[in-house]
């Protein structure tokens, strides 16, 4: 599908040239994904601040990817729902809960489905 335009809460503004203003190009994460066997990552949405992500099974997640590319503020929250909503409408790519045996509750993961 198109490379489509991604806003996200909390850009990246004044505080680094070079990147985009207020979102990413879909793009981006389509390469990231395609990096991975599955093509597929947790969506790891956590208030907390970026270092309670770091070392934890979410450093490779959506929310992850989207704060240490883009987000002005590292520490807030960038994967909310209108995020993960705009990517699934692009048609490229796909929300799943994926089955985890050693916790309560299956995680959401996206996945890209055209590649």
């Amino acid at each position: 599908m198109a490379n489509t335009f991604i806003h996200i809460p909390y850009s990246q503004g004044e505080a680094n040239l070079g990147k985009h203003n207020d979102g990413f190009w879909s793009d981006a994460l389509k390469r990231y994904l395609s990096g991975f066997e599955e093509q597929g990552i947790p969506i790891g949405s956590r208030r907390c601040v970026l270092d309670e992500l770091k070392g934890s099974d979410l450093d490779n997640g959506l929310d992850y990817f989207l704060r240490v590319r883009y987000a002005r503020y590292v520490d807030i929250q960038q994967a909310v729902e209108q995020v993960i909503k705009d990517l699934v409408e692009t048609g490229d790519f796909e929300v799943r809960e994926v089955k985890n045996n050693n916790k309560g509750r299956n995680p959401r993961y996206i996945f890209l489905v055209n590649n």
